[in-house]
């Protein structure tokens, strides 16, 4: 999948590294076989594993809603998220989200 992200270096593209069901944008700065590095509008810098990415979509999205200003990506790259969670009963549990 890496060579499909490769192409988008440089530019913003939507990712879901912070909740599962929303994409942002983020600059691509690097894609190689074993990682991707993005940065964040506020200059917060981040690596993902290759083998994390679920899919990787191409074609044109808008991201934002409502009113606020929408960022147009060429392409999404969704991430698996390891959820832990304390339950009622004061357990713990990890879950996979996609």
């Amino acid at each position: 999948m890496h060579q499909i992200i490769q192409q988008f270096v440089g530019q913003e593209i939507g990712v879901n590294f912070e909740k599962p069901e929303k994409f942002e944008p983020v600059k691509l700065l690097d894609a190689n076989p074993e990682f991707m590095s993005l940065e964040t509008p506020g200059g917060r810098k981040m690596h993902f594993g290759m083998k994390w990415v679920v899919f990787v979509l191409e074609g044109e999205a808008q991201l934002g809603g409502g009113f606020g200003k929408k960022t147009r990506v060429p392409v999404l790259v969704q991430v698996h998220h390891f959820l832990v969670y304390r339950g009622g009963g004061g357990g713990v549990g990890v879950g996979v989200a996609f």
